[in-house]
């Protein structure tokens, strides 16, 4: 492992504000303190910090009335710096809206409804301190970055939409995402080192390779058929994603490389080209914790090695952790890579792996996302990369898919944690 996360220092007031002007962006960060209760602070690129403490009750009362005793949980929570605090209900809230939006229907209007509630709760009570929001068509908008806390990691903070105005945020700001103020300053400084490398590295890029073989948990019984024994879990095959080898290879052609696709996207051969990348992008499956035995959540599909060792021709995040990497981007143009255990610094899965080897920029997905609509939004993403940062790229091109469809679930659910 690259750099041991949990041993960071907690930055001064002083250092803090080092942060934001480095990076010429505003800082929010957000922590859960009970059921009903969120601390919001805003620190400004010229080093203004403001505080607000945002009253959840009514929010989390409306849904906690829809949820009740449908809602079983969907994340595994650990201990946090609020350990002691009862906030189970706000919890359960925020994981029932990325659940609401990723299921909504194509075209149904009730995910821009919980999109719109969260705006309220979560932006409105700070937009008085946040920089004056810029047309839609500027490529150079001011440029937020979210530290969120718990199970405020699962929020889709660039579709969330200003009721008064009917606009996702993300169509008047960049909007990027941090596990903490200090693993922002880690990653800032990693982006400037690898920057001024000398030598450029190879690209790779991963799609739809031949699907290993997975023994998945079986579903939880219902309270119905409770009384029947659950059957084992059997491997099966991954489904096949042909939208994801059409992306690949037109990913693979802007960027000037050849693909790994279908039997070429050995394990093997992706690890042994992963150190030497300096930009990564992998179009699969991605696993969450579904997987029979996987110690960390997240795994990667590749093509089997065919070596009968375990988990092969997955690449899981404990595998992730081992690495030294020198890119500088990593996509993973999967689904659920953002997620894994909730815990009070971050979420503990692909992503916050991929930044413990190393990687600065990693853009990652928060739900299952559409194969099509993914693959034309990362094709827009990295055409927009020609001429514009990550965070600026992504942004066009959510905006453009957006322009497309008006299914959130399409271009919302996507991140960039760390640099832009």
């Amino acid at each position: 492992m690259t750099t041991p996360l949990t041993t960071l220092p907690t930055p001064s007031v002083a250092g803090i504000k080092a942060i934001a002007q480095q990076h010429q962006s505003t800082l929010v960060e957000y922590s859960v303190i009970d059921a009903k209760t969120i601390y919001a602070w805003v620190i400004s690129p010229q080093g203004d910090i403001h505080f607000e403490t945002i009253e959840a009750k009514k929010i989390i009362d409306q849904d906690l009335v829809a949820l009740q005793a449908t809602y079983q949980g969907v994340r595994q929570a650990a201990p946090t710096r609020h350990a002691e605090a009862d906030t189970s209900a706000i919890e359960a809230v925020f994981a029932e809206l990325v659940r609401k939006v990723a299921l909504a229907r194509e075209g149904e209007t009730s995910s821009c409804n919980y999109l719109k509630d969260y705006y309220r709760l979560l932006i409105q009570p700070i937009a008085q301190w946040l920089p004056a929001p810029q047309d839609r068509a500027s490529d150079h908008p001011p440029a937020l970055i979210f530290i969120p806390h718990r199970h405020l990691f699962t929020v889709p903070f660039a579709g969330l939409v200003n009721p008064d105005t009917n606009t996702s945020l993300v169509e008047h700001y960049t909007v990027q995402v941090a596990p903490s103020i200090q693993l922002l300053g880690l990653t800032y400084n990693r982006y400037q080192k690898l920057a001024h490398r000398q030598q450029p590295g190879l690209r790779l890029v991963v799609g739809n390779p031949t699907m290993p073989k997975v023994m998945l948990k079986p579903p939880k019984p219902s309270q119905t058929d409770s009384a029947t024994p659950s059957k084992l879990p059997e491997s099966q095959p991954l489904t096949p994603l042909p939208g994801a080898e059409e992306e690949a290879k037109k990913v693979a052609a802007l960027l000037d490389t050849m693909p790994l696709l279908g039997p070429a996207a050995r394990k093997a051969a992706v690890l042994e080209r992963l150190p030497q990348a300096e930009l990564v992008h992998l179009a699969t499956h991605g696993i969450l914790n579904e997987i029979v035995g996987l110690p960390i959540p997240g795994a990667i599909a590749l093509t089997s090695d065919g070596t009968g060792a375990p988990y092969d021709g997955l690449l899981t995040t404990s595998e992730l952790l081992n690495l030294n990497l020198q890119a500088r981007l990593v996509v993973l143009s999967c689904c659920n890579t953002g997620l894994g255990i909730i815990t009070g610094d971050g979420v503990i899965g692909l992503a916050r792996a991929l930044i413990a080897a190393g990687v600065p920029s990693t853009v990652v997905s928060l739900w299952p996302v559409p194969d099509q609509a993914t693959s034309h939004l990362m094709t827009r993403f990295y055409e927009h990369r020609r001429t514009l940062n990550h965070a600026q790229a992504l942004r066009r091109a959510m905006l453009e898919t957006q322009d497309d469809t008006p299914d959130y679930r399409s271009w919302a659910g996507f991140i960039l944690i760390g640099e832009a």
